[in-house]
């Protein structure tokens, strides 16, 4: 029975370092064709040329409002005085 086991548990052992192997076989890209030296007298022309900006700092995100904190802040004070004096004095009657 332990013979059984043992058996059973190496074969699903090796079964799963297997397929461990073919998840991490992908294809390598192919060798570039251009070398270093090409590379780097490239990003120089590049740079020379004003091709290269050193001063992007991604993608500006527009702000959702235009009006200052000052007035949002006046507005909910106003808004607020407002639906206390509207009130009713009963509070969940019938």
């Amino acid at each position: 029975m332990n013979l059984i086991r043992t058996l059973a548990a190496a074969t699903l052992f090796t079964t799963g370092v297997a397929q461990a192997i073919e998840i991490t076989d992908f294809p390598l890209p192919g060798a570039s064709s251009v070398s270093r030296a090409e590379v780097q007298a490239a990003a120089e022309d590049a740079n020379r040329a004003g091709a290269l900006r050193h001063d992007f700092i991604g993608p500006v995100q527009q702000p959702m409002s235009v009006k200052s904190r000052d007035e949002v802040r006046n507005e909910s004070v106003q808004r607020l005085a407002k639906d206390m004096s509207s009130a009713s004095p009963m509070v969940g009657g019938m």
